[in-house]
């Protein structure tokens, strides 16, 4: 089966990653070897979401690679005009404009990075080789290439050898940071959700301001000594400092006392009283 090489344009990393492993599919089950004398042993992939831009220029020769080895795969799936028959044909690539929901009810137009984009899925077991924008440069930080990053990938496509579900294979071998672009969170956003979703009453014993202690704060420091008389007529005494003070109750602590008794500066500073 022909394995035709290719070097994607620039894309958009809008899912997954090159240098961590999924190890669960799309269903949150573990992933596992399929066939072989290791089948049903954990396993796990990397996979790689592409968004290019539907106006590339080089997207063209890109798809015509895709369409080539389809059509060397499964030449009874094409009309004379090279047009493909078979409604389900996995090509590996979405339309990020669809409004047609997926499985888990997501539609490709409400994602990130998504509209005005075919996002083409790359997957394989081993991980990339990831280059820098200078391609002499290895890339290993995994933060180096986040999602919402522009890369591009160096790899093949090939057909799947599966005639109950033709389609083909986009496989990686390297991958090289391009660009930066705005990162792509995943998960949920805690902002909205909090904001979106008030408090409307605390639970019993709940406060906004710290609490007293349990235990009362030691009393008041011992007095210091009075300074002999011949310092005190030697020099005039220095002016006293100004001290903090703090309530608690209607009662005042110092913050000796207070940090003697657990409190926090956090703590403290909220206990503080104007002098």
């Amino acid at each position: 089966m022909e394995r035709i090489e290719f070097l994607s344009p620039v894309g958009r990393l809008v899912g997954g990653s090159p240098f961590e492993p999924q190890t669960k599919d799309h269903k949150g089950q573990p992933l596992v070897i399929r066939s072989g004398p290791n089948a049903g042993q954990p396993t796990k992939r990397f996979f790689m979401a592409l968004a290019i831009a539907k106006n590339d220029p080089a997207l063209p020769e890109f798809m015509a690679k895709i369409t080539q080895a389809a059509q060397g795969a499964f030449p009874n799936l094409f009309d004379p005009s090279g047009n493909c028959i078979h409604p389900d044909f996995a090509w590996k690539f979405k339309d990020g404009d669809s409004q047609v929901p997926d499985t888990k009810g997501n539609r490709p137009c409400d994602k990130e990075g998504y509209p005005g984009h075919f996002v083409f899925g790359f997957s394989g077991s081993h991980p990339p080789k990831v280059h820098g924008d200078d391609p002499t440069a290895v890339l290993t930080d995994p933060a180096s290439v986040k999602r919402g990053y522009y890369i591009r990938i160096l790899g093949s496509v090939v057909g799947n050898d599966e005639p109950s579900n033709p389609g083909v294979y986009l496989n990686y071998s390297c991958v090289q940071f391009v660009a930066y672009g705005p990162e792509i969170k995943v998960g949920p956003d805690g902002t909205a959700a909090f904001s979106a979703a008030p408090i409307a009453a605390l639970p019993a014993g709940a406060s906004k301001t710290p609490l007293a202690p349990t235990a009362a704060p030691a009393g008041p420091l011992p007095a210091m000594a009075a300074p002999p008389a011949m310092a005190a007529m030697a020099a005039p005494p220095a002016p006293a400092p100004a001290v903090e003070k703090f309530a608690i109750g209607g009662v005042e602590y110092t913050r000796d006392a207070l940090v003697a008794a657990g409190y926090t500066e956090e703590q403290i500073q909220a206990c503080k009283v104007a002098f």
